[in-house]
């Protein structure tokens, strides 16, 4: 029988420098040129914006380039190869597990020389194949909480709901929780800041809720997980 979990994942306001790699983001495209030929050995530099903090990494063979484990935020990127000016996007926006893709087309000229576009979000996420939805900061510090409990904005999610007579996300048993998909409750499984946040004793339920204050903002997976899940 196959059991559909759901995974979820949190950032934390003051967490930001040590996220995991299930609580970070992934930025991925393709480098070209105007003809439509590929551009391998492009240098692609990913700078976060609020900290200045700069990541590299070059183009294969087939013009493609990964960088992963990105801090969610605010990015500048920029191609750069040999020949060709330089292209940098601005406002490219990760979020906590997500994977985003900005592509780049160069035009023949000198390395000085940049071209300045702004990035513009995808309604589709062609990257993955998995089932997700971002609660982010405006929703988990203007929607009303029943006694401060973060957990309750799961239920935002299609699909997912609580059962207030099992004593559920935040209930007098302790602990929180949900049911997705038709799923038992058991089948899920909580990760904080891309590490464990099971209860060991009772099964479904998060091990340590955070306070509302420290969440910037948390992803709901509910199909077609990645490995690293």
């Amino acid at each position: 029988m196959r059991v559909t979990r759901f995974v979820l994942l949190f950032t934390l306001l003051w967490g930001g420098s040590v996220l995991a790699q299930s609580a970070s983001a992934s930025l991925t495209g393709l480098v070209k040129d105007t003809s439509g030929a590929i551009l391998p050995g492009a240098t692609i530099t990913a700078r976060n914006v609020a900290t200045n903090e700069v990541r590299t990494t070059v183009s294969n063979t087939e013009g493609l380039y990964r960088l992963t484990s990105l801090p969610r935020g605010t990015y500048e990127v920029k191609a750069e190869v040999q020949g060709f000016k330089t292209v940098s996007q601005s406002d490219v926006l990760l979020t906590v597990g997500d994977t985003v893709r900005a592509d780049f087309e160069l035009s023949v000229g000198q390395l000085s020389e940049t071209v300045n576009v702004s990035s513009q979000a995808s309604l589709v996420n062609t990257e993955e194949g998995r089932i997700s939805n971002l609660v982010d900061e405006k929703r988990v510090s203007e929607l009303p909480l029943n006694g401060r409990n973060v957990m309750q904005l799961i239920e935002l999610q299609p699909g997912a709901t609580s059962n207030p007579g099992n004593a559920v996300l935040g209930g007098s048993a302790g602990g929180n929780s949900a049911f997705v998909n038709g799923q038992r409750n058991r089948a899920n499984n909580f990760l904080l800041d891309g590490t464990d946040n099971n209860d060991q004793f009772t099964a479904g339920r998060v091990a340590v809720n955070p306070n509302v204050d420290t969440i910037q903002e948390f992803r709901v997976s509910t199909n077609n997980f990645s490995a690293e899940f």
